[in-house]
Parts: structure tokens; C-alpha cells; sequence
């Protein structure tokens, strides 16, 4: 139906059905991720305190989502003035991930 989306992965593990998308950030960025859960369903990402950064990058993940067809997502951080890799597992369902692309569509 819609044979135009397409999505660029920075990880996809089709055995566990899951992708990883990884972004390099600010070091507030960093910490707030850092802060936040370490597991959300991503009708929650307003509520954490990398809500402000999960913001910018939930639309690329509802897409990644959809055109995977996968539920569940490594969204990892790093910086260089950090040690380490900071991870959330971000969970989707179909209804929110639709309607996130209901939105993308409209813009073709």
C-alpha cells in the first residue's frame, strides 16, 4: 500500500525481532537517557526525563517500526565526554505506530 516508506536501521536482528537505532548526543542529552528507565512503551516517552530528546526521534522509530514489522527497539546514546553506551528499550504497539504513520503519509 504504501511501497515509498522505506528506513534506514542502524541495527535489525530478524532472529529476536528487533531493531537498534543509536544517536550520538549531547551530554545532557546523555544523562537524561542515562535517568530514564531503561524499559518504556513508547506512549510513555513523555514522561521520562529524555522525553526531550525521545521527541525528536520517535517518528524515525514508528517508521523503523513499521517497515520492519518489529515491536521492540534498542534506542542507544553515546557521547565522548561519557564513559559507555546508554540504552532504553522502547516497546511499540501497531495502533500507535499507525497512527504516527497516518501522519508521515499525509505529507507525500
Amino acid at each position: 500500500k504504501h511501497r515509498f516508506i522505506r528506513a534506514s536501521f542502524d541495527g535489525l536482528n530478524l532472529d529476536i525481532k528487533r531493531f537498534w537505532e543509536n544517536k550520538y548526543v549531547g551530554v545532557d542529552s546523555f544523562m537524561a537517557v542515562r535517568n530514564s528507565p531503561k524499559s518504556i512503551h513508547v506512549t510513555a516517552a513523555h514522561k521520562v526525563p529524555a522525553a526531550f530528546l525521545l521527541k525528536r526521534h520517535i517518528p524515525q522509530l514508528c517508521q523503523q517500526s513499521f517497515v520492519s514489522g518489529f515491536l521492540e527497539c534498542d534506542f542507544t546514546v553515546y557521547n565522548d565526554q561519557e564513559d559507555g553506551v546508554q540504552t532504553m528499550e522502547i516497546t511499540f504497539d501497531r495502533d500507535y505506530v499507525n497512527r504516527v504513520m497516518e501522519k508521515i503519509f499525509s505529507f507525500r
